[in-house]
């Protein structure tokens, strides 16, 4: 299946992200505030995908594990995103953002492709969270050259991932 998410961030007025819901997208937030939004409309399918949240955003996003999948930049950030869901004691779907130019401008973003098997490894030893997707942002793209090669990279990292792995990721954005 394939979904369809509205960038909160590129018009953060409430009639947008609405009409976007009524048209059947789902609502990617960056923010607290976005997430907060977002719920408050009665959004049923929300990425937050924003970098470096805070506590309290990850605590409204647990409190709403079930219309909420967070997309996690850090090991720091699974391991705190598995003490807010061990509180309330849920399972929150989860992501992960890749890295994709380790050495560039982005790079405090996400984690390395060499590191996706260690990750998924620590994702595995936290009881609340379920790993089920990647992401990845080019950033500023000007052609597609930039995503073509990161997918050819991703094809490799993935071969060598263990079919647990695998089996689990339901998505890739």
């Amino acid at each position: 299946p394939m979904g369809f998410y509205f960038a909160v961030k590129s018009n953060n007025h409430p009639e947008v992200a609405r009409t976007m819901l009524a048209a059947g997208f789902g609502l990617d937030v960056s923010s607290g505030l976005e997430l907060q939004m977002a719920l408050n409309l009665g959004a049923r399918d929300i990425v937050f995908s924003g970098p470096g949240k805070t506590l309290r955003e990850l605590h409204l996003a647990v409190a709403h594990a079930d219309r909420v999948v967070v997309l996690v930049d850090s090991f720091g950030e699974l391991l705190r995103l598995q003490e807010a869901a061990a509180e309330l004691n849920v399972t929150v779907a989860c992501g992960v953002r890749l890295t994709v130019n380790p050495h560039g401008l982005w790079r405090k973003f996400g984690i390395s492709l060499d590191d996706l098997d260690a990750f998924w490894k620590a994702a595995t030893q936290c009881p609340h969270i379920d790993l089920r997707g990647l992401q990845f942002h080019t950033s500023w793209n000007l052609t597609a050259q930039p995503q073509i090669e990161f997918i050819e990279k991703l094809g490799h990292a993935l071969a060598a991932m263990a079919p647990a792995f695998l089996q689990s990721i339901q998505f890739i954005d």
